[in-house]
């Protein structure tokens, strides 16, 4: 590791990023010029090895994605020895160790583990754009959860995948229009609140019928939402779910009891029935992972 620094990582990625350059300008200059010249070739030996040089082009500019992967790798790497450098971490046996961790799982080959995940949460795509300071927010707000919500988490954690942390549509947990999972741009997500959101959101319809549709989970929102004059937006919000309602207050509910501090008091003091039944029903879904509950 002594010999490793991100000045000399960040050089190795600037030479792979030159050459990467040079395959893919030099690939499509040539594809071009071999199109425009290669109808008016008579010779039938120059065609033929015209033909080849387009076949071994188009190859090369597939595999430059896998150089364009290793260079987004190198990256996050280099993150993480920033992360080390910053630290100045002095006890490499300590096994809490966060970067240690994620160079041992690195070197086991099994960089999906870390890399892959945020929060423990699979990243089908868009992982690697992924910052440490949004994965350490992450971390830092699970750390930071009510108990339940946490138990909560993590026995439900692995039904739940992130398709898309780069999406340009309209963000959220889709089971139907896409692929079963969670879709929004995490670089938007400055607080982590969608991130929670939508896990949220995705652990409830886990189950049918979902965890919220609870009849006494409805009275108690119906009740207590008519009377809310307050201005926080996710509860705002909630006026207008509709239908969905239930579901909505499930994943508010559930984002502010993972480390969002002021929009859970919020909720306690103008929904303190619903959070009680909220509560309730976290309690049945651990129960339920037990085969405590039916």
């Amino acid at each position: 590791m002594g010999s490793v620094t991100y000045e000399s990582l960040k050089a190795s990625k600037d030479d792979l990023n030159r050459i990467y350059q040079i395959l893919l300008d030099t690939s499509n200059k040539l594809i071009l010029r071999y199109k425009e010249i290669g109808d008016a070739w008579l010779d039938k030996k120059y065609k033929k090895t015209g033909e080849k040089m387009r076949l071994c082009l188009e190859v090369l500019l597939k595999n430059t994605n896998t150089l364009k992967n290793t260079i987004r790798t190198l990256g996050v790497l280099m993150d993480k020895v920033m992360e080390y450098e910053n630290a100045k971490i002095l006890d490499f046996s300590s096994t809490s160790n966060g970067f240690v961790s994620s160079l041992r799982s690195m070197t086991n080959g099994n960089a999906e583990a870390d890399i892959f995940r945020c929060g423990d949460v699979l990243v089908k795509d868009g992982a690697l754009s992924m910052s440490i300071d949004y994965r350490n927010l992450i971390t830092n707000r699970i750390s930071s959860a009510t108990d339940k919500a946490r138990q909560v988490y993590k026995t439900y954690i692995k039904r739940v995948v992130i398709q898309n942390a780069n999406f340009s549509g309209q963000a959220g947990f889709y089971s139907e229009d896409f692929n079963k999972g969670i879709y929004y741009n995490a670089r938007d997500d400055v607080n982590g609140s969608n991130f929670f959101t939508y896990v949220g959101e995705m652990i409830d319809n886990t189950s049918s019928p979902s965890f919220s549709s609870s009849e006494a989970f409805t009275d108690s929102l119906i009740s207590e939402i008519n009377n809310y004059n307050g201005n926080t937006a996710p509860l705002r919000n909630l006026l207008k779910s509709g239908s969905n309602l239930n579901r909505r207050a499930f994943s508010t509910f559930f984002e502010a009891s993972m480390g969002n501090v002021d929009l859970l008091n919020e909720i306690k003091t103008n929904f303190p029935n619903s959070y009680q039944v909220f509560n309730n029903i976290m309690d049945d879904m651990i129960g339920i992972e037990r085969g405590e509950r039916f």
